[in-house]
């Protein structure tokens, strides 16, 4: 068994860390309360320790080396981890749990059944995150993300919820008329789109792969057009009110 070599001072990684994640030794000083001389020391005895330069150092400015970057991102990781350590065990704090979610998921599916979720688990904290982009969950981010699609996630475990079924919904007024008896009729009404064009699989949703899916042959299908909706959930209140279309 190889022997351990002994861990390079807290004081001076902290410095490291600061500086590598404000590019300066002057701003490190005023965020860790001591001088940038101070913060130069710790910095320059970790380089002489490690046997690498961290830094290239300019007259108003720091710059880390590609050594200092791959040093850089594991110590922010590791200090991550130890925060998260002393929070789980510090007295009188709540857990939390973070979740990332697409808008129309996190309104329309999550926020009605979250009340239940915290009722089974009173001492959780639930931080909910309504955004589009994907979540980097690897650098804490989020602790859970919700999205659309099958994959792949490299680096993450993924497992499916739920399955989908795309249906047309329409106004009350609508209904009532009985004016849409066949997926045809849909044609010759104002139709509501939603933008899919970042999402993956797009080609399988949106009212053109619907009319595909019900033997609709019309050539009016390529040239839809109506109200366009950036999030599901806005698209999805569009035909609740009667007024809203002709």
């Amino acid at each position: 068994m190889s022997e351990r070599r002994p861990t390079p001072p807290l004081v001076a990684l902290r410095a490291f860390d600061a500086a590598a994640r404000l590019g300066s030794f002057r701003e490190a000083a005023e965020e860790l309360g001591v001088t940038p001389g101070a913060v130069s020391r710790h910095i320059k005895a970790l380089e002489m320790r490690l046997g690498l330069r961290l830094f290239d150092r300019f007259n108003r400015s720091v710059v880390l080396t590609a050594d200092g970057r791959r040093l850089a991102q594991g110590v922010a990781d590791a200090f991550e981890r130890l925060e998260s350590a002393l929070e789980a065990v510090r007295p009188g704090r709540s857990r939390q749990l973070r979740i990332s979610a697409l808008p129309s998921l996190a309104g329309k599916w999550l926020s009605p059944r979250l009340h239940r979720f915290s009722e089974d688990n009173p001492d959780l904290d639930l931080i909910v995150f309504a955004e589009d982009r994907i979540a980097d969950l690897s650098n804490g981010e989020a602790d859970v993300a919700l999205r659309y699609g099958e994959g792949p996630y490299p680096g993450q475990t993924a497992r499916r919820l739920m399955s989908e079924r795309l249906i047309p919904v329409c106004a009350p007024s609508l209904a009532a008329a009985r004016k849409v008896n066949t997926p045809a009729d849909l044609l010759d009404v104002v139709l509501i789109h939603e933008t899919w064009h970042d999402m993956p699989y797009s080609d399988r949703m949106g009212w053109k792969a619907w009319f595909e899916s019900a033997g609709v042959s019309d050539p009016r299908v390529n040239h839809l057009r109506g109200p366009v909706f950036s999030h599901s959930h806005l698209a999805l209140e569009a035909p609740c009110r009667d007024a809203a279309w002709p």
